[in-house]
């Protein structure tokens, strides 16, 4: 919400006889709502980096800092404990080979995300990178997670490669 401006007191400079006002347009309440509601001239929050110490695998598109949950911006992924199916019906621990390859990633490394403008919660999504490497694109790269958005050019392109090479759950029947 923006402020409103205070109103000026008498014996405040701006009123004297030399100072000049732009005249108030005055709005309609719905558009004073609408003005507010919409976020129009209001900046959204921007996020802002944050790194994060000893941080440990939850699964392939999960990771925790103490008590802060972070899920990998951009990505669906298996959980820890999924199962695969190969070609020929054999099944594997794909959600554990997924939560493997990211730790092995971040092998004990700071993790810097962009946490929301909002502030920081227990529980958020954020786009996280170890050593200039983005998580998520590296685990869509790698075959272990998905792209949420069809949108999202990179991570489609990322996934598709990793389905024409197959790797992570796109692998070669054993």
């Amino acid at each position: 919400p923006v402020p409103a401006a205070a109103p000026m007191q008498k014996d405040s400079p701006a009123h004297s006889s030399h100072a000049v006002q732009a005249p108030q347009q005055q709005q309609a309440p719905a558009e004073q709502v609408a003005a507010l509601t919409s976020g129009a001239g209001v900046p959204a929050p921007q996020p802002a980096a944050k790194t994060y110490y000893r941080v440990t695998v939850r699964d392939g598109g999960t990771i925790e800092a103490g008590s802060i949950v972070i899920r990998l911006a951009g990505l669906t992924a298996r959980a820890a404990d999924a199962t695969c199916q190969e070609g020929r019906g054999k099944t594997w621990p794909c959600g554990t080979a997924a939560k493997a390859a990211l730790a092995r990633l971040i092998r004990g490394r700071a993790v810097t995300c962009n946490v929301p403008g909002s502030g920081e919660h227990n529980i958020m999504d954020a786009r996280c990178s170890v050593g200039g490497t983005d998580l998520s694109a590296w685990m869509v790269r790698q075959g272990w997670a998905e792209p949420k958005d069809k949108n999202e050019a990179a991570l489609v392109e990322a996934a598709e490669a990793a389905r024409a090479d197959k790797i992570g759950f796109w692998r070669a029947p054993q």
